[in-house]
């Protein structure tokens, strides 16, 4: 059975994919709101791992919600070092 998923934009959220494990790069990029080269570009990056089954490329539904958290973090060390520098 395929699962259509629905563009997401804002948080992650994982539940979206109920079940899956794996997304195509498409579907990544369908559910952080972004485009395909983005979401390549992150994987070249090494800011989004990327695995292979059977040959075919997929991202893990975890590494997509981990990168998430990560921009969360980075907003706030990025907002802190502002402050102390004005």
């Amino acid at each position: 059975m395929c699962q259509r998923l629905t563009p997401h934009r804002g948080a992650f959220d994982p539940a979206t994919v109920s079940g899956r494990l794996l997304l195509t790069k498409s579907e990544a990029a369908e559910q952080l709101g972004v485009s395909v080269r983005t979401i390549e570009r992150l994987i070249s990056a090494g800011r989004l791992p990327l695995v292979h089954v059977e040959g075919a490329a997929r991202v893990r539904v975890a590494d997509l919600g981990a990168y998430v958290q990560g921009l969360d973090a980075d907003s706030r060390t990025t907002t802190q070092s502002f402050d102390e520098d004005t």
